[in-house]
């Protein structure tokens, strides 16, 4: 018998076992129940770019930036300033 957790993880889910022992059917006790995990805290996250003399340069930075958080979704929020 194996006892353990499934998370969700990127497109798939892992199994992660937390206890494995031989079935003995007649002898078994129902599982215990699952315990909750805590919900993950989210966090804020400021990302700030300063303004340069090179609008070129600022515009890759600012797109670079802005590919990256689309890359690696997540559930905390994202403020971009621009100074």
């Amino acid at each position: 018998m194996i006892q353990g957790k499934v998370r969700a993880r990127n497109d798939g889910a892992q199994l992660i076992c937390d206890q494995v022992r031989q079935y003995e059917p007649g002898k078994e006790k129902p599982p215990p129940a699952p315990k909750q995990e805590p919900q993950a805290r989210r966090h804020r996250l400021l990302i700030t770019l300063a303004q340069t003399e090179n609008e070129q340069e600022d515009v890759k930075r600012l797109t670079s930036t802005m590919e990256t958080l689309k890359i690696s979704p997540g559930e905390d929020e994202v403020s971009l300033a621009c100074h």
